[in-house]
């Protein structure tokens, strides 16, 4: 009896030791099932193929003041008292036309003692030429002595000197009459009018600025990575320009995004200092720009775009971080599918593709978005936006 009672508590303890050894493994193929499982899902992320593209290289200027290419200061040739303008600032002027008059009183006081000078010489010439010419008669009937008619000669000499001299300085009088009218050098836009009818300017001051706005040019401090984004330097760039300053045209006007490549303006670098040969991390550049069509004013100016006019042919990849720097950490997916981190360097680029010099080839896929939270090594399902570029 009592040998049967210990092997049912055998068979009861084997009984269970089973269904706790049964409960352990089905624990653990339920664990690896779920690991398996976590292992094989993939996290959804946004993505773009490296490939080689043209693009044109540009650059933001923040903050540009432009200028007249070429000004000039007009200036009162005499002095006296302007009586009257006949422009106005921001006006358009022709080359010879008449800007103000100045009244100088003592050249009006000049002209006619000039005048009288003139008639008392004429008077005085008029009388030694009839004394001449009567001695002339009286010494071919031997009436007088020869001396007496050379000597008389002289005199009328001497006079039509003294007449000559009094209309020569009649006429340079003319002349400085005719600098009462200030008149333009050049042809342009009025940019500063200095003087205001009624006031006093003394020979050499000047009246008025002139500016022809057909160049403009500005100079702006600029860090080394912009400029060299723009290498190598030549005549060939483009300003783009917001389509609605054509309708807000104006002084001290502002424009910001949303260009429309349609309206460009040509510009060329005139200067670089200190050249690119040198290592400097600011550069003062000086450019210049083409506006013949007058459509655009100087004053101050943001966020300009300028663009390099020749495409250039780059291993591209998209714009995720800042492109002051030519080393970076980026994103990508790796041959098994996985998140992965790749060292790049990088060169030019525009506000949309970056040149990738070092690090990745084409086709392979750069991780544009969607990895907040995902640890490297994580399965991911790369959404292909270059599909939807192409679409």
């Amino acid at each position: 009896m009592k040998k049967f009672f210990f092997f049912a508590v055998v068979v009861v303890i084997l009984i269970s030791a089973s269904f706790v050894a049964y409960g352990i493994y089905l624990n653990k193929m339920s664990d690896s099932h779920i690991d398996t499982m976590i292992e094989a899902r993939a996290v959804r992320v946004n993505g773009m193929k490296v490939s080689y593209r043209e693009i044109h290289p540009e650059i933001i200027i923040q903050s540009a003041g432009f200028q007249a290419g070429k000004t000039a200061d007009v200036v009162a040739q005499i002095g006296g008292t302007i009586t009257q303008f006949f422009v106005t600032q921001g006006q358009m002027i022709k080359r010879g036309q008449k800007i103000c008059s100045v009244e100088n009183r003592e050249i009006a006081l000049q002209i006619a003692r000039a005048d009288t000078d003139i008639a008392k010489a004429e008077a005085a010439y008029l009388q030694v030429s009839s004394e001449h010419l009567r001695n002339q008669r009286l010494t071919e009937k031997n009436a007088i002595a020869k001396s007496e008619l050379e000597s008389s000669s002289a005199r009328q000499k001497a006079a039509k000197a003294e007449l000559e001299s009094a209309k020569i300085q009649r006429r340079q009088l003319d002349q400085q009459s005719k600098l009462q009218d200030i008149l333009s050098p050049l042809e342009g836009y009025t940019v500063v009018v200095y003087q205001q009818a009624g006031a006093y300017v003394s020979a050499g001051s000047p009246v008025l600025m002139i500016g022809d706005f057909n160049q403009l040019v500005f100079t702006v401090m600029m860090q080394d990575y912009l400029i060299k984004n723009l290498a190598p330097i030549d005549d060939s760039y483009s300003m783009l320009l917001n389509t609605d300053y054509l309708s807000a045209k104006g002084l001290n006007i502002s424009f910001k995004s949303g260009f429309d490549e349609n309206f460009t303006i040509n510009t060329k670098i005139k200067s670089v200092s200190p050249p690119l040969g040198e290592s400097a991390p600011l550069r003062n550049v000086t450019m210049e720009l083409d506006n013949n069509l007058a459509l655009l004013e100087p004053g101050l100016y943001t966020d300009v775009l300028l663009q390099k006019k020749k495409t250039v042919r780059i291993l591209a990849m998209p714009v995720i971080f800042p492109t002051d720097a030519k080393e970076h950490e980026v994103y990508v997916m790796d041959s098994d599918s996985r998140l992965a981190l790749r060292k790049i360097k990088t060169g030019l680029y525009n506000s949309e593709f970056v040149e990738v010099k070092e690090g990745l080839a084409e086709g392979d896929m750069v991780i544009t978005s969607g990895v907040e939270g995902i640890e490297i090594g994580s399965r991911i399902d790369v959404s292909d936006v270059s599909m939807e570029e192409k679409q």
